[in-house]
C-alpha cells in the first residue's frame, strides 16, 4: 500500500503469532488496534506516566482516526497508536525521530523492545 509505511514497519518488527493475533495487514492491524483500543494506562511516555487527559485523548483519538490506512500515519510526538501497542502487547518501544529517541515504556517491565526510526517523510 502507498503511504503505509507506519503500518508496515510495525508488522516487520512483531512476532508471528501477534500478526496472526492482530493481523498481517496494515488494514488487518489498524482495524485490530482500533478494535482493542483502550487507554494506555500502563504506557510510560520518556518515563513519565501519562495524566489522566491524556490518556482519555490518547484512547479518543484512536477511536476518532477516519483516515484510511493508505494515506499514511503522521506519527505524533506521543503516539496514540505507539502508547496502544505497549499496553495492548506489553512491550518498551524506542522511536528515533529524526535522531531524537523517543521512549514508551510498558510499566510492568516489558517483554521485549521495538525499535523504529522516522523522518518526516517516512517510518521503519
Amino acid at each position: 500500500l502507498p503511504m503505509a509505511c507506519f503500518w508496515q514497519g510495525i508488522l516487520r518488527a512483531l512476532t508471528p503469532e501477534e500478526r496472526t493475533s492482530l493481523g498481517s495487514t496494515p488494514d488487518q492491524l489498524r482495524a485490530s488496534l482500533k478494535q482493542r483500543n483502550r487507554r494506555p494506562a500502563r504506557c510510560r511516555w520518556q518515563g513519565s506516566a501519562l495524566s489522566e487527559r491524556e490518556l482519555g485523548e490518547l484512547e479518543s483519538w484512536v477511536r476518532e482516526d477516519v483516515h484510511p490506512t493508505n494515506d499514511g500515519h503522521d506519527t505524533s510526538t506521543c503516539d496514540p497508536y505507539l502508547c496502544l501497542l505497549v499496553e495492548i502487547l506489553a512491550v518498551d518501544i524506542v522511536h528515533n525521530y529524526n535522531g531524537h529517541p523517543v521512549r514508551y515504556s510498558f510499566s510492568e517491565g516489558p517483554v521485549r523492545t521495538l525499535y523504529f526510526r522516522s523522518t518526516r517523510g517516512h517510518f521503519w
